[in-house]
């Protein structure tokens, strides 16, 4: 009894971390659009006709770099100090332990990536899988793929003492697909080569790969983003290419279930990444705007915006969207009321444009993520009945899946679209 199960029912999130990019950046571009007498020079002086004439000064760079770091720190804890509700509470995890940061460590090591664009099609699934091709690779990189390994296997993460916005910075979100290709890869060699040891250690290492992004203090929605295309990619690799070989073995299909589809907790873990992404807004981003760093701006200026009026409202907002996420139960998500909400009046333009964009971003992702949430509990489901357990309700809906013995079909609950039947063999 094998489920088959589309391409399409577990895709990685690419289409998502779009949408992402683009809310996160959709209010700066509008904002540098909308100039005015009030622009980001009245926060700070701008430089002289004859300093903009001579050629900067690195040193003197550098020293007004870190005094703008050390005033942007010290007005984000008078902001903690303000809405204390929205203080991470961090750990301290030695670096030689620490996941995110290793994995921020390897990643920005590497100026391109190392998988070449025919390996990569073909991990994707883009092209015929050649297991001697990949295989060849990874003999060939075997220090990356086994420092790769290490780090995924690391059972702690933190983000206490670095840039929240460092992630996004550069190009070393990108390596979190890399990873996750590598490791379910290696996951469906050992198995097709008969080692069904190693190939559950590596899709175990794929989904604590994941969690590097997730469950760090101060998660965000790209670090969520990041964190569902690893995971889907596992669950896709396991349904598509180990699960058919498994159908009479119900010990390692509990191994494997236990292994990739983690007892996940939605509404909490979403209300964990609103916190985190106020948090990671109002330190990465808004903050040091408000200093003249126009770098997540890409340059552009910004005009003068009520930064108390700013907060008051975005932490208004987050903790209600959070509150409408969770108010069905840890184990539900309730997308009812999917955006933040703002007062329809009150509030002048800048900031009431800043607030915007963020709205902009929250709906659609928040969509995104909630369809993967139904997608994979379904998978599980279908794996659940194979192994003799109760299949887990939608968590969207709150509805469970229609089975039919007859067919051996596991279809959308009714009233449900979107979810492809999974019929079990």
């Amino acid at each position: 009894m094998t489920p088959e199960i589309t391409r399409s029912a577990l895709r990685p999130f690419a289409v998502c971390l779009l949408l992402v990019a683009v809310g996160l950046f959709w209010y700066f571009s509008q904002a540098g659009t909308q100039r005015g007498a009030k622009e980001l020079a009245t926060i700070s002086p701008s430089r002289t006709k004859a300093a903009e004439r001579s050629a900067p000064d690195p040193t003197q760079e550098r020293r007004r770099s870190e005094t703008r770091s050390l005033a942007v720190q010290k007005w984000y804890e008078k902001l903690l100090e303000k809405y204390p509700e929205m203080k991470p509470e961090f750990r301290d995890v030695p670096d030689e332990q620490n996941g995110f940061l290793q994995f921020l460590l390897l990643a920005e090591s590497l100026k391109e990536p190392k998988l070449p664009e025919e390996l990569r099609a073909m991990l994707r699934g883009d092209s015929t899988w050649e297991p001697a091709k990949f295989k060849a690779w990874v003999a060939e990189n075997k220090d990356y793929c086994d420092r790769i390994l290490h780090i995924a296997e690391l059972s702690n993460q933190s983000i206490k003492g670095l840039d929240f916005g460092r992630l996004a910075q550069g190009r070393s979100s990108q390596f979190g697909s890399e990873f996750g290709y590598i490791l379910n890869s290696s996951a469906r060699l050992a198995f097709e080569e008969g080692d069904q040891e190693s190939a559950l250690r590596y899709g175990k290492a794929s989904i604590s790969l994941s969690g590097h992004f997730t469950d760090i203090e101060v998660p965000s929605i790209l670090t969520e983003v990041i964190a569902e295309g690893v995971r889907s990619v596992a669950r896709e690799s396991f349904v598509e290419n180990t699960l058919p070989n498994l159908s009479n073995n119900p010990q390692a299909l509990a191994a494997w279930h236990e292994a990739l589809f983690r007892n996940e907790k939605p509404a909490h873990e979403y209300a964990r990444v609103l916190a985190g992404e106020w948090n990671t807004m109002a330190r990465a981003y808004v903050i040091p705007i408000l200093f003249g760093d126009l770098s997540p701006t890409n340059g552009e200026s910004v005009a003068a915006f009520d930064n108390d009026a700013f907060f008051e409202h975005y932490t208004a907002a987050t903790k209600a969207l959070a509150s409408n996420l969770s108010n069905l139960g840890p184990d539900r998500l309730d997308l009812s009321k999917s955006d933040y909400e703002f007062p329809d009046s009150g509030i002048d333009t800048p900031t009431l444009q800043m607030l915007q964009g963020i709205a902009f971003q929250s709906q659609n992702i928040f969509n995104g993520l909630g369809a993967h949430v139904s997608r994979t509990a379904m998978a599980s489901a279908a794996i659940a009945i194979l192994i003799g357990k109760e299949p887990t309700i939608d968590p969207l809906s709150g509805k469970p899946f229609l089975w039919d013995p007859v067919s051996r079909t596991l279809s959308a609950p009714e009233g449900v679209d979107g979810l492809d039947p999974i019929k079990l063999r």
